[in-house]
C-alpha cells in the first residue's frame, strides 16, 4: 500500500519519515482495514498544538481530477498530488482503482 503525506493545503512533504508522520500512516492503514475500507481512500489528519496527528475524515469517493482538461492544465486535486508524490501518474491511479475493483 502507497501512501503520501501532503502538508499545508497540497504541498508533498520533502521528508516524510520522522516518527509522528510514519505512526500516523500506520494508524491510517489501521484505521482503513479496521472499517474494511476498499479501493482508493483518502484520509484527512491534522497535526494538533502539540505535534500529535489525529485522523478526522475518511473519503471513500475522493476527488481524482486530473489536470487533463484545457481550462484546468496543472490544476489536480489532493488525491492525484498524493499519488504523485507515491510516484503514480494518472493513469497509474486509474489502473490501480480498475484492479481493486
Amino acid at each position: 500500500m502507497k501512501l503520501a503525506i501532503l502538508y499545508q493545503q497540497s504541498e508533498p512533504l520533502a521528508k516524510d519519515d520522522t516518527k509522528e508522520l510514519v505512526k500516523i500512516k500506520e494508524d491510517c492503514v489501521a484505521a482503513s482495514q479496521a472499517l474494511k475500507m476498499k479501493g482508493l481512500v483518502r484520509i484527512d489528519c491534522r497535526e494538533d498544538k502539540n505535534g500529535v496527528f489525529k485522523i478526522f475524515d475518511f473519503n471513500a469517493k475522493p476527488n481524482i481530477t486530473g489536470g487533463v482538461r484545457p481550462h484546468r492544465k496543472n490544476q489536480y486535486r489532493l488525491t492525484m498530488i498524493a499519488a504523485r508524490a507515491a510516484g503514480l501518474t494518472y493513469r497509474d491511479l486509474l489502473l490501480k482503482m480498475l484492479g481493486t475493483a
